[in-house]
């Protein structure tokens, strides 16, 4: 089926044009006073489409490189993170013990918590391997009778916090306890 368009009227008589013809012959349309040139323009259109696909599909995959590359990055800084902290772990473990007495080596070995003896109150401790919440004093029957929290800056290893908190005990008993937030869990 042929699309006619009028070209020319003359009084009662018009002229018509197969328009797919003429694109087809000359490869140009003319309307009212614009001739334009079909094929360059749908050709023009279609490498600028094409580029611009090209394009897009070029940024996705530097995108996609990209985020490959920063998730690599990414796992390397997290592996090296993981060994630093496993090294300053192991020397705050070996710093711990070395202040150890060899009852409390033993305990802290077997399981992971240590006793010690308040140097103000004489009174004894529990302190387990942990960051808070890991302190205990203890009633005459070994028995918890009080929490205690108080504890060193996050990013530190717990070996250091709980060494910190023997020395605290130890040396400094009263100020511990007075920085420490308390709870009674029995009666003594």
């Amino acid at each position: 089926m042929a699309i006619m368009t009028p070209t020319t009227t003359y009084g009662n008589s018009t002229s018509y044009t197969d328009v797919f013809q003429v694109w087809c012959n000359n490869g140009s349309a003319t309307s009212g006073t614009t001739t334009t040139n079909v094929w360059e323009t749908w050709i023009t259109e279609a490498v600028d489409f094409r580029t611009n696909v090209t394009r897009r599909v070029e940024t996705n995959q530097e995108m996609l490189k990209f985020r490959a590359e920063h998730e690599q990055r990414q796992r390397e800084k997290a592996e090296i993170a993981k060994r630093e902290w496993e090294e300053v772990s192991g020397r705050a473990k070996a710093l711990l013990l070395s202040n150890l007495t060899v009852t409390q080596q033993e305990e802290w070995n077997k399981k992971n918590k240590i006793t010690v003896i308040g140097n103000s109150s004489r009174l004894k401790y529990e302190i387990l391997n942990g960051r808070a919440h890991n302190i205990f004093r203890l009633n005459k029957k070994g028995q918890r009778v009080m929490e205690l929290c108080v504890h060193v800056e996050d990013g530190v290893p717990n070996e250091d916090n709980v060494l910190s908190q023997k020395l605290m005990l130890e040396n400094a008993e009263n100020i511990l306890i007075g920085m420490a937030n308390k709870r009674e869990l029995i009666a003594a």
